[in-house]
């Protein structure tokens, strides 16, 4: 591992989630959509890779992302946080079992859909939680354009460019409570 305690990265285009995979003859297959989607997240977390200090690690990690869609279809957030992780193991970390937190966060960006992520290494990890066992914090947002930006009585807050971020779901639940 290099010096760089975190790794930011995005990757362009509309976030995939990952599909359910189909079985022909026996055995398993990822759909064509998810494996491509998984190898954009790896090639763009590799540039990050380049353009800094991190190596391949087997610390604890948390993973930040913004899921920014182009549209409102409905899409659960934990199936893009399972394609976003299944693009980064074996590229920025070893297993997605060193995952010990994710926050995620969907939101509405027709004109620029995407993915922004950010990996840091957790120093020692958290002593009152199994490693091996990720944490996940989901927040589903959409996003609106109020160009006043004012609120509405759904609830959210002012933002002054005028994009309005209402929530939508949110969702805690330690892995081995599933």
């Amino acid at each position: 591992m290099g010096d760089l305690e975190e790794i930011r990265f995005t990757v362009q285009g509309p976030p995939v989630p990952k599909g359910r995979p189909r079985v022909y003859n026996g055995h398993a297959v990822t759909p064509e959509r998810t494996k491509v989607y998984e190898a954009r997240v790896g090639f763009a977390a590799l540039g990050a890779m380049a353009s800094g200090d991190w190596r391949q690690t087997g610390a604890p990690v948390s993973i930040v992302a913004w899921f920014y869609m182009p549209n409102r279809r409905r899409i659960d957030v934990d199936n893009l946080i399972k394609a976003l992780m299944d693009g980064i193991t074996n590229v920025l970390i070893k297993d997605d079992g060193q995952v010990v937190h994710i926050e995620a966060t969907k939101l509405l960006d027709g004109d620029n859909p995407r993915a922004e992520v950010v990996v840091r290494i957790e120093a020692g990890g958290n002593v009152n939680h199994d490693v091996s066992k990720p944490r996940y914090l989901l927040f589903g947002y959409w996003g609106r354009c109020d160009m006043g930006g004012g609120m509405d009585d759904l609830g959210g807050t002012d933002d002054p460019v005028g994009e309005l971020l209402l929530v939508k779901q949110t969702m805690y639940c330690e892995s081995y409570d599933i």
